[in-house]
């Protein structure tokens, strides 16, 4: 299983990558199935518990694996919504979304007996737990922040503080230490992976 692929608008993920991932079905947050890739899922379970034990947060799944003909759903329902400009920011084209990996994880956090806060709800507040409380754990368990604040003309989207990305343990740990985004890792190491 390729951990580290990078999928982007330049690195389109092959019809076939999905065929070597080991997809499982869970609840997300919601009760709806989900599917993700099993070690990312084990991962995740691992990370929760951290996060329960020592921030006195629980985080959720809201969205894991995402086929392409779900992605076009979503995308055209933004461009609907929002226009092309806004949809093109913040949803990847089809086939350039890691979320058809299974290895992406959009959190959502529950916080203060409040309730679930989703990206939608309460963007500087849901950010600022997320900031404080979350990212700076996320490599301890092979998880990066995938599209960071600030890092927009390198990964292609806005900062998405909800949006991690199983890549294994050593990887995340280089990404954090380094400060750097996937697309910076792989500029470093010289690899091109599609």
């Amino acid at each position: 299983m390729k951990y580290d692929i990078l999928v982007n608008r330049q690195n389109k993920i092959s019809d076939d990558f999905i065929n070597d991932v080991k997809l499982i079905n869970i609840k997300d947050v919601n009760g709806n199935d989900v599917l993700i890739e099993e070690k990312a899922f084990s991962q995740f379970l691992k990370l929760k518990h951290y996060l329960m034990e020592y921030e006195d947060i629980i985080v959720e799944i809201e969205c894991a694996y995402r086929s392409k003909i779900e992605q076009e759903i979503i995308y055209e329902e933004f461009v609907s919504m929002y226009g092309e400009n806004y949809a093109s920011s913040f949803v990847a084209p089809i086939g350039c979304s890691e979320h058809h990996t299974g290895l992406a994880i959009d959190l959502i956090i529950y916080f203060d007996k409040e309730g679930f806060i989703s990206c939608n709800d309460n963007f500087d507040r849901t950010t600022l737990v997320f900031e404080e409380k979350v990212h700076k754990h996320l490599s301890d368990f092979g998880f990066i922040l995938r599209y960071p604040k600030g890092r927009e003309d390198i990964t292609g989207y806005s900062y998405e503080p909800w949006h991690i990305r199983y890549v294994g343990k050593s990887i995340s740990t280089e990404i954090f230490n380094c400060g750097i985004t996937l697309e910076e890792y792989y500029e470093k190491i010289g690899n091109n992976n599609i």
